[in-house]
């Protein structure tokens, strides 16, 4: 428990690694390996389950910001979140928090599968084509 140390302020080398060694590399979402290489290591990221929003000015604050509220997460999933919303009432007791957190962990991690769904049809209609038939007008970086 507590609050893990901020380094530099990044969740690759600052705060993050705390997370990681409680939660491992792979996103707690997806499921994502993102130890190696080093291009998919630079996807690595992390989440605060309960968002600080919920309990910005609750006395729960120090839960959220706490280790056991984060776990490892990808960029994409990150992505996928943005838009998500928790409208739950602040608890009132670690109690209450944890459960609170498992329930969200839970709806966070359906709500991003089914977008990583959403994508992968997206990606099959109009990538997989595009690249398929040589079309040059998908820019490739090399």
């Amino acid at each position: 428990m507590g609050r893990p140390a901020q380094g530099d302020g990044t969740s690759r080398r600052g705060y993050g690694p705390p997370v990681f060694d409680e939660c491992g590399m792979d996103c707690a979402y997806c499921g994502k390996k993102m130890d190696s290489p080093y291009k998919v290591w630079l996807d690595i990221s992390t989440d605060h389950v309960i968002p600080r929003s919920v309990v910005w000015a609750a006395r729960c604050s120090e839960w959220v910001e706490d280790l056991s509220n984060l776990v490892t997460c990808c960029r994409a999933c990150r992505e996928f979140l943005d838009g998500y919303r928790v409208e739950v009432p602040a608890p009132n007791s670690a109690s209450e928090f944890f459960d609170l957190r498992d329930k969200v962990f839970s709806e966070k991690r359906d709500h991003v599968l089914k977008r990583h769904e959403q994508e992968r049809q997206w990606y099959e209609r109009w990538v997989r084509p595009r690249l398929a038939a040589g079309d040059d007008s998908i820019p490739r970086v090399c």
